[in-house]
């Protein structure tokens, strides 16, 4: 066989998350895979790269024969008796037989070689296949809703979904046939479908490669034909017999709705019905005593048709047929209302951006996963998706296979219109348990003798049938809103979100050259000169897919680094964290962050999302700032909690912690000094409301009153100093934009800023608003803790100082003398990835953070932000030898020992014990 003469079309390049490979392939006979791989370089921790591989057979239950149904079964299942089942997953479907594969990249080649034999020559031995029968491990389970919904017939009998769940007196199974007889239909059931599909399987292993696409039309082998979709048999209640279907479930039939996979009006109608606001489907339904299970499509395969399912679980008291007629009710007035409203744009647009948020997060799935694993999130995503990943590679196109429906493009509100027409009463099938939910049996749809192997004996239907009362019709029926229905006035639309973004879609990656780290932009000069006293920092990412984009702010007042002002720096940042909590709450609801804390020696701002409505975000919270009022009361709540934070940030490691306070480092979260009742108490209001009024309009006023006969000629104070940086997928036009709008909303800015509009202003920060050291960091044996040493303002004793980082700098030589040449290696290789965890980011939201540090700390050196950084030193650190580290620590570390003893000037307190405790450990 000619394999390129099989190949119908292959794409190698499928959209997906970075870091992965996506290469689909299809036949003409209608076989489908799917490879998924990490990159080599996926994960920073040197994890091996994983692959997932997903192979689809145009074969399943519709080929089964008459008189030997379970074929298809029976021979998916010895194509792979040999195979490790850790690594491999196989379903069968009406028309689908689906091997999927999760393993080591490594392995694939080999785990691919034996499963392409498997497929090509299963073991079709006799000892085999009765091993397999007595077993039953072949069997694939029915859940018993769906078997249930076969057998009922709602639509046309003659179709095969239907016909599949019924056995008629002149059907067999395989279990009723001979061994020998048994055998022979295997290997003409394998020659008729499986010879034709994958003889060169080879060709899909790892590239999906070398074999030109031939024009030549998909063979196909199934029938998916649905007579008519509008149920004939409408309005009526299916029970199952002695089986459990989960509780109620109202199915709606549709048509298939493959072609409609980049508007996906059901997922609009699900994201509704799933909505937790006052008002939503779920608090009716708990109201009353019931619970929404789920709202989705089933997924059959490519059976020609779909059917949307709203499940609704009762407990042990609700069930009367009076419990299942509210239950019905509540759901088919909530469509009213729906229908009554109409589609939403903004709810669309919601919905897109939850999808998007779920197939393509930012950096991480949970806390439990950092760096984010690609692999698993594409993984954990698809699988909870309405359809198998097999089943899309049947029903949408190559290119579409992992993004459809996750990622949709359209807006079409006549879709949504339609589809809601079919989610009607009249066009419903309700399915109802009779022994309660709480059992979840899944059922097998063949027995030798023809009964559901559920059935228990004696039980001759397997449901029953009736139809919904006609009042019950009528009030499912009626427009929204009907006066005389207590159940409308529970029911509320979703408020839309003020900071919902319009433009979500996707943009292709481009890759551009660019310097290393953010570049500074000049401020434009504006009304009163703002842009004379900030600085604007910008850099463009081109990893983004969306419009994404992280501005942070660091706003610096005029005022000196003493104890007294940064406590009141604590206090105003607990302040206004408590008047920014609403806005954080609303910026959450669509995907965008805002957060506020304290930087060296002022208030930083940080705030991410999408670039349209990011910029309304900041204004609104500079804006509520701005109009905060501050008084004594307020002061005192927050007073307590400032205590606590001091306290716990003591706590931890506490002697380090308090030695890092004292040395005043740059950047440095925590508490400069340790504050008690007694500091925070001293703080009078008027020095606290003018550091204030630098933020807050109100406080300025305040600070005003007082002032009875100002000093003639007295010049303006100066205003705040402004940081600013914008990162992501924005433009420098943006950026500028963006600054100007944050330069305009600060009231200290706009009315008290230097008169001065030099460009050259700009390009350094005022020193006297800055930490006034600098600090060096020393990593013990590849731990955790760090040990600080930095110049202060402070005074006091530095003997003891010297003589611990004597006697620290004496044990690194003695450390390096004794060291072996497989300590060296160990220790190598531990300092690669510690290097590597300083500057290579894992995420998006750490890149912009080691930018932001640095901008803040004043570390303007951006060398190693670049690709080949890291090569370049994973070449050094290998190069490096014993010699070496003895050399540069005889002739650097000790040679600058005196010099840099000269520069230290004493602390303020005494030095704590824990410099000797932690290089004695």
């Amino acid at each position: 066989t000619d394999a390129a003469a099989s190949v119908s079309q292959r794409v190698d390049n499928l959209p997906g998350p970075k870091k992965c490979t996506y290469r689909a392939i299809e036949l003409t006979t209608g076989a489908t895979a799917c490879l998924i791989q990490e990159a080599e370089d996926a994960d920073p921790y040197g994890r091996p790269s994983q692959s997932n591989l997903i192979v689809s057979l145009g074969v399943g239950r519709q080929q089964d024969p008459p008189d030997c149904r379970g074929l298809a079964e029976l021979c998916a299942e010895l194509t792979v008796l040999e195979l490790n089942q850790n690594f491999l997953c196989q379903s069968i479907l009406d028309d689908l037989t689906s091997y999927i594969i999760h393993l080591e990249s490594f392995h694939l080649e080999s785990f691919l070689e034996a499963l392409c034999a498997g497929i090509r020559n299963p073991r079709f031995e006799e000892a085999n296949i009765k091993s397999l029968l007595q077993s039953g491990r072949y069997k694939q389970s029915w859940p018993a809703l769906e078997f249930l919904q076969r057998c009922s017939g709602n639509s046309s009998s003659a179709h095969p979904f239907y016909r599949l769940a019924q056995l008629t007196s002149a059907e067999r199974t395989v279990e009723s046939l001979e061994i020998s007889e048994l055998r022979k239909r295997l290997i003409e059931f394998h020659e008729r479908y499986y010879s034709g599909n994958l003889l060169r399987i080879s060709i899909i292993v790892t590239t999906f490669g070398g074999i030109p696409n031939r024009s030549a039309p998909k063979v196909d082998i199934s029938s998916r034909e649905l007579e008519d979709v509008k149920v004939k048999s409408g309005g009526i209640k299916i029970r199952g017999k002695s089986m459990n279907v989960d509780g109620i479930h109202l199915v709606f039939p549709l048509p298939d709705q493959s072609s409609l996979s980049s508007i996906a009006p059901d997922l609009y109608v699900k994201h509704l019905l799933r909505s937790k606001h006052v008002g939503s489907l779920e608090a009716s339904l708990n109201l009353h005593g019931f619970s929404l299970n789920s709202a989705r499509l089933m997924d059959f395969g490519q059976v020609g048709f779909d059917f949307f399912c709203i499940s609704v679980q009762c407990n042990a008291e609700n069930n009367q047929i009076e419990d299942e007629n509210m239950a019905i009710k509540i759901v088919f007035r909530y469509l009213a209302m729906i229908r009554s409203v109409g589609p939403l744009n903004w709810l669309h647009n919601e919905l897109r951006l939850t999808l998007q948020r779920e197939f393509a997060p930012k950096g991480k799935l949970d806390e439990s996963l950092e760096p984010m694993d690609p692999m698993i999130n594409l993984l954990l995503h698809l699988a909870s998706d309405d359809y198998s990943l097999a089943t899309r590679l049947q029903r949408f196109s190559q290119r579409d296979a992992l993004t459809a429906r996750h990622l949709i493009t359209e807006y079409s509100a006549q879709a949504i219109a339609d589809f809601l027409t079919f989610l009607t009463p009249d066009r419903c099938i309700v399915y109802v348990s009779d022994i309660g939910w709480n059992s979840k049996p899944a059922c097998n749809y063949q027995t030798p003798s023809g009964k559901l192997c559920c059935v228990p004996e004696g039980q001759q239907a397997e449901y029953s049938t009736e139809k919904l009362s006609p009042a019950l019709l009528n009030l499912c029926s009626a427009p929204w809103p009907k006066q005389d229905c207590d159940l409308d006035r529970e029911f509320k639309m979703p408020h839309s979100k003020p900071f919902m973004p319009s433009d979500i879609s996707l943009r292709p990656r481009v890759s551009k050259a660019q310097l290393p780290g953010p570049r500074q932009l000049r401020i434009p000069p504006m009304p009163n000169s703002v842009s004379s006293n900030s600085r604007l920092w910008f850099r463009q990412d081109d990893r983004f897919q969306s419009d994404l984009a992280y501005i942070s702010i660091d706003l610096i007042p005029p005022i000196e680094c003493s104890p007294k002002n940064q406590i009141i720096l604590e206090i105003l940042v607990q302040l206004f964290s408590k008047a920014l909590h609403k806005l954080k709450k609303q910026a959450a609801e669509v995907c965008m962050e805002l957060s506020i804390s304290r930087s060296s020696n002022g208030i930083q701002l940080c705030f991410s999302g999408y670039n349209e409505p990011l910029l309304k975000l900041i204004t609104t919270a500079l804006h509520q700032i701005a109009d905060l009022k501050i008084t004594k009361e307020s002061v005192h709540k927050v007073g307590s909690k400032v205590l606590h934070l001091a306290d716990e940030s003591a706590s931890k490691d506490e002697e380090v912690d308090q030695l890092a306070c004292q040395l005043n480092l740059a950047g440095y979260s925590h508490m400069q000094q340790k504050l008690d009742g007694s500091s925070l108490n001293g703080v009078p209001i008027k020095d606290l409301m003018s550091v204030a009024s630098y933020f807050c309009e109100a406080a300025k006023t305040v600070q005003k009153q007082p002032s009875k006969s100002p000093k003639t000629g007295a010049k303006s104070a100066p205003g705040l100093f402004a940081d600013i940086l914008v990162f992501g997928n924005a433009t420098a036009d943006d950026a500028v934009k963006a600054a100007q709008s944050i330069l305009t909303a600060l009231p200290s800015l706009s009315s008290t800023a230097k008169m001065t509009s030099n460009p050259k202003d700009q390009q350094r920060r005022p020193e006297h608003l800055l930490s006034k050291g600098s600090y060096s960091t020393v990593q013990l044996g590849g731990a955790e803790k760090c040990v600080a040493v930095s110049q202060s303002d402070c005074y006091s004793s530095t003997s003891c100082m010297e003589k611990e980082i004597e006697s620290f700098i004496a044990k690194i030589g003695n450390h390096l003398t004794a060291m072996s040449s497989e300590s060296l290696e160990t220790y190598k290789q531990k300092a690669l990835q510690s290097m590597q965890a300083l500057t290579v980011p894992k995420s998006i939201e750490q890149h912009h953070s080691m930018y932001w540090t640095r901008i803040m700390s004043r570390n303007f050196e951006f060398s190693w932000d670049d690709p080949r950084a890291m090569d370049c030193l994973r070449a050094i650190v290998d190069s490096i030898k014993k010699e070496d580290l003895l050399n540069y620590w005889k002739g650097k570390v000790i040679a600058d020992l005196e010099k840099f003893k000269n520069s230290l000037e004493p602390a303020a307190l005494p030095i704590p014990s824990c410099l000797k405790t932690v290089h004695d450990a």
